[in-house]
């Protein structure tokens, strides 16, 4: 099937293409509440049905999981996984890599894809939408590959997630009619305009009016709070966190010491007038002296391995309440205390209370050592 760029297909239609191409590097593009995750179940299915190895990936733990638990993919992982597991490159040989939010891959992580795509003689299927989320760094492939290198994009467009009006906007913001999207949901009512001085509490009050609300299902919602900065979200944290004390659903608080990513570049981790004393390197790499996985705390005077400034990162020391009933996300990969169980980057658990010792008790049990740092 001949396709121009961001040609309309159904999801049937869609996956007999994907199934029939030959191109090394297909793209799917499917805007939000298209079904892009049953979709990709189906694309998973036919492929295991034929025969052909599959390794699907991600950049985010969270992608990953919705990939585990909602495509059916069992053994998904993270594409930095990928790069440091040979075993799961050579298992792939002849088959099809699947990258979810691939617009959030980066230039030299695609390159590096591509790469090992190309060494396995295995076929590339990027599944994203370049109007929504955006790499972290540098580069966006995935919009070179659409505008620049003329690559056909088959599109998913139908909005089964949404209905009545609400399906409106969805389509319209979907569409890049932002204004007539958001002129939409002003129309509905769920847009509000809150005078500075008091956003914040009434933003705490709506979040705990929403996780009382039960879905259809019977199980409470859920509710997500965007901020534009941390210090704003540091601020509406505390507002919440307040509130839910109020209303007796914290208990037993403890602060504990974490470590907060500096965001410097690896240019700007060569030059040591960018760190401090009281600084963590984190090693992800090996490099002379240190093995990945290794610290080092930042002494005044100290000298620095900045020639190897791309195998390590910078965080900065901070204090974190946290109280049994908090909500908890990892912020960098480690494994519980006791070394049996993996604490992803991006996961969220639900505080338990605490050990003796002061250690987070999280779901299941698990133990994160109090010194472990990457929490938020």
């Amino acid at each position: 099937m001949a396709l121009r760029a961001d040609f309309p297909l159904t999801s049937e239609q869609l996956l007999r293409h994907m199934l029939g191409s030959r191109d090394a590097v297909t793209i799917i593009r499917g805007a939000a509440g298209t079904g892009k995750t049953t979709l990709e179940q189906e694309i998973g299915e036919a492929l295991a049905e034929a025969g052909v190895p599959v390794a699907a990936l991600a950049q985010s733990t969270g992608a990953v999981e919705e990939l585990r638990d909602g495509a059916g993919f069992a053994n998904a992982a993270t594409i930095a996984r990928f790069f440091k597991d040979t075993r799961m490159q050579d298992s792939v040989k002849g088959g099809v890599v699947l990258v979810d939010e691939a617009s959030l891959v980066g230039t030299r992580d695609m390159l590096r894809l591509f790469e090992i795509v190309r060494d396995q003689e295995a076929r590339i299927v990027l599944v994203g939408d370049k109007r929504q989320h955006r790499s972290v760094s540098a580069g966006e492939p995935l919009k070179l590959l659409e505008e620049r290198a003329g690559l056909p994009v088959a599109e998913v467009t139908e909005i089964i997630r949404q209905e009545g009006d609400y399906l409106k906007a969805a389509r319209a913001l979907s569409d890049g009619n932002t204004a007539e999207g958001f002129a939409e949901l002003d129309r509905l009512g769920w847009i509000k305009e809150i005078p500075h001085a008091g956003r914040y509490v009434v933003l705490a009050q709506g979040y705990l009016s929403a996780i009382l609300e039960k879905d259809k299902k019977g199980q409470n919602k859920t509710a997500l709070v965007v901020s534009p900065t941390h210090a704003e979200g540091g601020r509406i944290t505390k507002f919440i966190r307040d509130a839910l004390k109020a209303d007796g659903k914290l208990g037993e608080e403890r602060t504990l010491a974490t470590w907060v990513p500096a965001q410097l570049t690896d240019a700007q981790k060569t030059d040591a007038a960018n760190f401090e004393p009281g600084d963590l390197l984190q090693f992800h790499q090996n490099a002379p002296g240190h093995k990945n996985g290794s610290r080092l705390v930042v002494a005044e005077g100290a000298r620095l391995p900045l020639p190897f400034a791309e195998r390590f990162e910078v965080y900065r020391p901070a204090q974190l309440a946290l109280a049994a009933g908090d909500r908890l996300r990892i912020t960098s990969n480690g494994k519980t205390k006791d070394g049996k169980h993996r604490l992803a980057n991006g996961a969220l658990f639900t505080v338990q209370g605490f050990t003796p010792q002061g250690d987070p008790i999280i779901d299941r049990g698990w133990v994160i050592a109090k010194d472990f740092g990457h929490i938020a």
